[in-house]
């Protein structure tokens, strides 16, 4: 299995190739695709950016950041038919060829900070993300799929967090619930600089980087474990 992973895309999509995307399963897509835009037609033109990059076909899955508008987190009649909200819910696929159902939860937005559009308390945030984890519980019980953690605030304390001023700026609640419910996959962005893969005890944590600034990941779910390709090639 192929993920294509973007994040903070700011209302400039970056340079994909075609052939890239293709050969990927479905997209994740982590919050920030505007950079604040309050006006409908400026998002829109945001979004449309993105799904520019992606066949009609292919589904992308996406949450607000906290620079998006709280009506992100709204699902739009304009939105592409294979672009998929998961704010706060949770949505299982098969992929050919992948042995395992995959389950991917979402929650967007980020822990009150400097820019508060989409963002939350932490308690609010750890609530939030528990529910969700116990009402796919059943689910990923009786059916072990692969599951996905889809979050824009990365886990404190990991590779993923660490800003330009040499501090830990993630979200506890995001690590808490990582730590509680041990996700096979986390994806977050929001830190532009912070690039990378970390674990949380048997999860794999990525955040691919500022898309407006180019990059993005590709990461490969295969037999022998879980690899991550990041782009421009030389990244983190």
């Amino acid at each position: 299995m192929r993920i294509l992973l973007l994040s903070d895309v700011g209302g400039k999509a970056p340079a994909i190739p075609r052939e890239l995307v293709e050969g990927t399963d479905f997209v994740l897509l982590a919050g920030d695709v505007t950079l604040g835009a309050r006006h409908e037609n400026v998002i829109r033109r945001n979004f449309e950016a993105v799904a520019g990059l992606i066949p009609p076909g292919k589904r992308v899955f996406y949450i607000p950041g906290n620079h998006d508008q709280p009506s992100v987190a709204d699902v739009k009649a304009w939105m592409p038919p294979n672009f998929i909200l998961l704010h706060d819910k949770h949505a299982t696929l098969h992929v050919n060829g992948f042995p395992r159902p995959v389950l991917v939860l979402g929650f967007g937005g980020a822990k009150l900070g400097l820019y508060n559009n989409f963002a939350f308390d932490e308690e609010e945030m750890s609530s939030s993300l528990s529910r969700l984890f116990e009402s796919t519980a059943a689910e990923r019980g009786a059916s072990t799929p692969f599951t996905i953690l889809l979050v824009h605030d990365p886990p404190s304390n990991t590779k993923l967090d660490y800003t330009f001023m040499k501090t830990h700026v993630g979200s506890g609640a995001v690590r808490k619930a990582i730590e509680s419910y041990q996700p096979d996959l986390a994806v977050a962005g929001h830190i532009h600089e912070s690039p990378g893969v970390d674990k949380i005890g048997t999860t794999t944590c990525v955040n691919a980087g500022e898309a407006r600034q180019g990059r993005y990941a590709v990461i490969r779910v295969e037999p022998g474990g879980i690899q991550v390709d990041f782009f421009p090639p030389g990244e983190p």
